[in-house]
């Protein structure tokens, strides 16, 4: 595959997800106020008003998560503030870890144009890629775009910021609606990064691509060698 620019989405491509401790939180309030429902029923409901929240109008992440849980607890008739939840949650998203083959893999592709192009705030995002040591040409952000994937602004921004043509990238993301979907319609090859081992299904767009982690990149790239995964320091 001749590749000669690479998009990465961020949160559950090259860095862990945040979607379980979503869950967390929903269990959270669902126990403190004895919800008759369960925690990813919860959850659920509550994805589906952020999405309407951000369907609307612009808002950064944490400010459609504190609008969207605020209604779900007017739903539910809590009489208490959400912020300190939708506050835990990002901060969740300042601290979450580099998947362990990512470095290694970057190293390998340190010659190769790369843009982050993710649906997060500037700031968390940023201080996220700064704690891990991750480094890229650019960093395209849905804050910074006032758009997010899968709309196809955020991934011409990206172009334009690597001053390349469609046909010329390659995004690499974790979702199939968000990343493989936003990609293709933008008229970019869509790599689906599937760490969760989840089925593909019948989406209204397939991946070009489905690998398992970043492991295999650099032999698309041409690049046999691949690192090992970083092991923990030794006692």
């Amino acid at each position: 595959m001749e590749i000669s620019v690479l998009f990465f989405d961020a949160y559950g491509t090259i860095l862990e997800s945040i979607k379980y401790t979503l869950l967390e939180v929903a269990d959270d309030v669902v126990k403190e106020y004895e919800l008759k429902v369960e925690g990813e029923e919860f959850l659920d409901k509550w994805s589906e008003e952020f999405w309407n929240v951000l369907n609307k109008d612009f808002h950064t992440i944490k400010k459609a998560n504190d609008i969207s849980l605020g209604k779900m607890f007017k739903k539910h008739k809590i009489k208490a503030d959400p912020l300190a939840y939708t506050e835990s949650l990002h901060q969740r998203w300042f601290y979450a870890d580099v998947y362990p083959e990512v470095n290694g893999i970057l190293e390998l592709l340190e010659d190769v144009p790369k843009c982050v192009v993710s649906n997060a705030d500037d700031d968390f995002l940023s201080a996220c890629l700064d704690s891990n040591g991750l480094v890229f040409d650019e960093v395209i952000t849905s804050e910074s775009t006032r758009s997010y994937k899968p709309a196809k602004k955020i991934f011409k921004a990206a172009l334009k910021k690597m001053g390349c043509k469609p046909k010329e990238a390659v995004h690499l993301g974790d979702s199939l609606d968000m990343d493989v979907v936003g990609a293709a319609n933008s008229g970019i090859t869509a790599i689906w990064v599937n760490r969760e081992k989840e089925r593909l299904g019948s989406p209204p767009t397939k991946p070009a691509l489905e690998v398992p982690d970043l492991k295999g990149l650099p032999a698309l790239l041409g690049l046999e060698e691949t690192p090992a995964e970083e092991e923990g320091d030794e006692e």
